[in-house]
């Protein structure tokens, strides 16, 4: 497994200081890590002001009480409830700290809906997310970066989209997971690992991801775009990256064959 060191600014390096404080203060055992896109796009040698801080034992919205009552001038302290029917699976808790915005949230788990089990193991909340890209972690206690794919830093490194598990399990939890593959491959021009290419040809995620964006574009009319900068254009009829430049994006040419049968 690759090993990567990030640098932080001097705001981040402040913002995780006084957190870790808020954790010794409290007698906590909490490990606060950084998730996802701000990991990823630190190894890649770029800022992010994208911060989601997962945690081990409590929920966002706990955690960001204690933020509130302890760092003066934290302000716009929200929680984003869960909803399985937008994708959205876990609650998150949204404070301004330093005049900048945190999400905050517990480790997901695909036992999220049980009562006996709402907060994950990173294992778990990695193998859960979209793309091996994302599901790198920042341990803020221990100051390095997680990899608990063992393919994370080594996909970045080698340019690669691929999924954590098997990739018809990632896409049939959330068939909008092949867009955000398209729009990540175009985005960091990376490019698709065979097996997962291979699962964006099944005719089965092709028809879910085709009812689920195509419709919705026949029903208005014209170019509408999805939450996840792909929009069929249906004057054109062509597929194309939701950007100022309307990139087409060549892997999409498979959902719009698809759309045909429709």
């Amino acid at each position: 497994m690759e090993e990567s060191k990030i640098s932080l600014t001097d705001y981040e390096k402040q913002l995780f200081k006084e957190l870790l404080e808020i954790v010794s203060v409290k007698k906590l055992s909490t490990t606060l890590r950084v998730a996802g896109g701000w990991v990823r796009d630190k190894i890649m040698g770029k800022e992010s002001a994208d911060i989601d801080i997962t945690l081990d034992n409590l929920s966002g919205k706990e955690f960001a009480e204690l933020i509130k009552e302890s760092i003066p001038g934290t302000r716009g302290f929200g929680v984003i409830k869960k909803n399985a029917e937008k994708a959205k699976h876990l609650e998150t808790a949204t404070i301004k700290i330093h005049d900048r915005w945190v999400d905050i949230s517990n480790l997901r788990t695909e036992q999220c809906v049980d009562e006996e089990k709402k907060v994950g193991t990173p294992v778990e909340d990695a193998l859960l997310r979209d793309l091996t890209i994302n599901t790198l972690f920042y341990n803020i206690n221990e100051d390095k970066v997680e990899d608990f794919t063992e393919h994370g830093i080594e996909d970045i490194h080698n340019k690669v989209i691929r999924t954590p598990l098997e990739p018809a399990k990632t896409f049939a939890d959330d068939p909008l997971r092949v867009l955000r593959t398209i729009r990540f491959a175009v985005r960091f021009n990376f490019s698709i690992h065979p097996d997962v290419a291979a699962a964006i040809q099944s005719k089965v995620i092709l028809v879910a991801i085709v009812c689920t964006c195509v419709g919705n574009a026949r029903r208005k009319g014209g170019e509408r775009e999805n939450n996840e900068g792909i929009c069929f254009d249906a004057r054109r009829r062509k597929w194309q990256c939701g950007n100022r430049n309307a990139i087409q994006v060549r892997n999409a040419a498979l959902l719009h064959e698809a759309a045909r049968e429709f």
